[in-house]
Order: structure tokens, then C-alpha cells, then sequence
């Protein structure tokens, strides 16, 4: 199918949508609008409102909106889960030349990576240190550290790179 109306039209219960932040709002409220559950990657929107406004437009039509974090579902990633206690899990993703505005880069591509060390871990985080480089409002990497009772995670990002690397 190439549209969402087309998606509609095949009479499916539910729908996973996976394209840009910005598209997220009317696919959502299409598909609610619809009778259609949906699954978003995260976030919903970049806005607190838009975000409450479709959350409410699921609970009113009764139908499941769920957020997640596709990479809990990728195989490689979810049969990392089958490790017993590991001391350290780093996980590091580059881009070239592509420094963001703060609610981007973490929004949209960061807390995938957070969000993988902390389904690794399997544990409470306990610490979190966080140390980047931000020039003209725009986030050039970031390290995060996080510590839980036996694991440390360690995600990295540069986004002034040399290679688009995850």
C-alpha cells in the first residue's frame, strides 16, 4: 500500500507507524478515527498538546495507542536480552555532519539508544552522568553513563562524525 488511506481501506485492526515525528499526529488520528490500534515509535509529537489530544482520542474511541521502542523488538537486540548479568554494555551511534537541535537529537534518535541500555541492564538505573558538546544551540555528542546495581551502560553519540555507524 503508499497511503494511509489505502491501509484503511484493507479493513486491518491495527497499525504500526514508523515515518517521520512531524507525520505522526494525522496518521494517528486517521487511524483512531478509523476504529484502527495503533503502535507509534516514539515520540508521538514534539508537542506536550498534540500528544494529549491523540492519547485522549484513543481512550474516548477505545482503542490501544502505544508508544515504543521498536529496537526492544529487533532480533538482534532483544536476543542480547538472553545474556546473564553483563558488567558493561556500551552502545554507540554515529552520524556525519549533522549536529541537532536538543529535542531532536534526543527525541528522535538518542533515547533509542538510552532506552536499548536500559532494556539490556534488566536492573533500576542508580547513577546517570551525562557529558557533550553543544555549539549555537545545536548538540555536536553526547556520553551518557548510567549505572545500575551490577551492570554500567555506556551510550554514545557523535553526530559530527565520519560515518553513519549504529
Amino acid at each position: 500500500v503508499s497511503t494511509v488511506d489505502e491501509l484503511i481501506s484493507r479493513n486491518i485492526d491495527a497499525a504500526f507507524v514508523h515515518t517521520s515525528t512531524e507525520s505522526h499526529v494525522d496518521i494517528i488520528e486517521t487511524l483512531l478515527k478509523n476504529n484502527i490500534h495503533v503502535y507509534v515509535d516514539n515520540p508521538i509529537s514534539y508537542s506536550y498538546e498534540d500528544s494529549i489530544r491523540v492519547s485522549k482520542l484513543a481512550e474516548d474511541a477505545n482503542k490501544i495507542l502505544m508508544v515504543g521502542f521498536n529496537r526492544r523488538f529487533a532480533p538482534m537486540y532483544s536476543n542480547l536480552k538472553n545474556y546473564v548479568n553483563p558488567s558493561v554494555i556500551k552502545l554507540e551511534k554515529n552520524r556525519v555532519n549533522s549536529p541537532k537541535d536538543p529535542i531532536v537529537f534526543v527525541l528522535d534518535d538518542f533515547i533509542h539508544v538510552i532506552d536499548t541500555l536500559r532494556f539490556l541492564s534488566g536492573d533500576d538505573i542508580e547513577t546517570i552522568n551525562v557529558n557533550g558538546s553543544k555549539k549555537d544551540g545545536l548538540i555536536y555528542n553526547l556520553v551518557v553513563t548510567m549505572t545500575t546495581k551490577n551492570t554500567t551502560c555506556i551510550a554514545m553519540m557523535n553526530r559530527d562524525s565520519g560515518a553513519n555507524e549504529e
